[in-house]
């Protein structure tokens, strides 16, 4: 590869960056201004709040800026999401310390004090001399590495999600790839970008905040009363656009079975079974992918419409988080229920079975687990988690009272 030897030449915009255009890779060139503004789009969610100390967010604005400098340089990308691995690291350093107002509990020889900390050579001094880091589970080694770190910060609830976790062993890896490379590699700019808004959402939940639009830590999800009709031969489903809407009528509904139900204006309120569509919705279990209430119905619209003044109150919406849901299977010979939400579960008539207590995302996890991993030992599982699926297994259980006293 050519140096530049002029400096037109060093702030000439990089044709291989200027190829890249939102809707993917294109034998025509962008705009360098155009590009610069796509490079900008595509990390705007990868910006830290400020309850992140000073010092972490300096070395993530210094990557930004590396990344934006990749329309100039395109080797630059590959720099940027390098780096990211690492500064995640180094938050996680600050973070540990921080956690204990760097006042770092611990142990030696049965005797507890706090390790004044000024950095983290300090905590990797006091692993040398045998301390131990008090926890509530007793005492264990101080965590020194990205993965204990990250397994830190799982147990302190910092880090949350049952699919997020999959992602700790990557970053890992990675990490160690970055940090040891073996060969030359070269990213796109979409790889970096997507790397950059990881790691920014890592970094600004470790300080408790949760990413609107993030698909890692994404913020809770917002619920609105929803209505839903289908028709009365079962083949057209419609979802009203807000229940106001109801008003204006949709005749090929008219005569079907309506509900109002509580629910994310993302979620699917129908599924497909069979030779007619049915409600997602199914009292006593979790069908739905996001937290959904049944609020009235289902009935005929005629009962439905002098209560439309009840469901159009924005009261009733809520906020709710979706990320580590406890769930229960019932697996009863050959029969794997559908999963339960605690609720579920204490309202079930059901006694006989295996009731398994799952920690799980999704339902659908929960579900997939126990269906592909019911007879899988338990000590195959590391601290509950399955080795295959983003789940984590916290009992399986014969009898209803230790089932309920799991989930409290």
């Amino acid at each position: 590869m050519d140096e530049p030897t002029t400096l037109t030449e060093l702030l000439t915009p990089d044709d291989m960056t200027r190829a890249f255009w939102p809707s993917g890779l294109s034998a025509a060139l962008m705009q360098p201004e155009d590009s610069l503004r796509y490079l900008q789009d595509s990390i705007a969610l990868a910006r830290l709040v400020n309850e992140v100390p000073e010092t972490v967010r300096n070395n993530f604005e210094r990557l930004r800026k590396t990344y934006l400098y990749g329309l100039v340089e395109y080797d630059l990308f590959t720099v940027a999401d390098d780096d990211a691995r690492l500064i995640l690291e180094g938050a996680l350093r600050v973070r540990f310390m921080t956690y204990y107002d760097r006042q770092i509990p611990v142990t030696k020889q049965a005797e507890e004090t706090r390790l004044t900390v000024a950095s983290f050579d300090d905590v990797r001094e006091a692993a040398k001399g045998k301390y131990q880091l008090v926890t509530r589970d007793g005492p264990c080694p101080l965590p020194l590495g990205m993965a204990s770190l990250l397994r830190w910060a799982r147990r302190e609830r910092l880090l949350v999600g049952q699919r997020s976790a999959i992602n700790d062993k990557t970053a890992v890896e990675l990490r160690h790839h970055v940090a040891h490379p073996s060969g030359y590699h070269l990213l796109a700019p979409v790889d970096a970008a997507r790397t950059l808004c990881r790691i920014a959402e890592y970094i600004n939940k470790l300080w408790g905040a949760d990413t609107p639009g993030g698909r890692t830590f994404p913020a809770p999800v917002v619920r609105l009363p929803r209505v839903a009709a289908i028709s009365a031969d079962g083949r057209r489903f419609v979802t009203f656009p807000s229940v106001r809407s109801i008003r204006e009528g949709d005749p090929s509904v008219a005569d079907g079975t309506f509900a109002v139900f509580l629910a994310s204006p993302l979620e699917e309120l129908y599924g497909i079974g069979g030779p007619t569509l049915h409600f997602s919705h199914r009292p006593g279990f979790q069908c739905t992918s996001l937290p959904c209430d049944l609020l009235w119905g289902p009935g005929p619209l005629a009962t439905l419409m002098p209560l439309l003044d009840h469901y159009e109150d924005v009261a009733l919406s809520d906020r709710v988080q979706h990320l580590d849901r406890l769930f229960v299977v019932r697996v009863d010979g050959e029969t794997v229920d559908l999963p339960r939400s605690p609720a579920d579960f204490a309202a079930a008539e059901e006694v006989e079975g295996e009731w398994h207590v799952i920690r799980a995302d999704y339902p659908n996890d929960a579900l997939w687990h126990v269906r592909q991993h019911r007879d899988l030992a338990e000590s195959d599982l590391h601290d509950g988690r399955c080795p295959e699926c983003p789940v984590t297994e916290l009992g399986r259980f014969h009898d209803r009272v230790s089932t309920a006293d799991s989930l409290e």
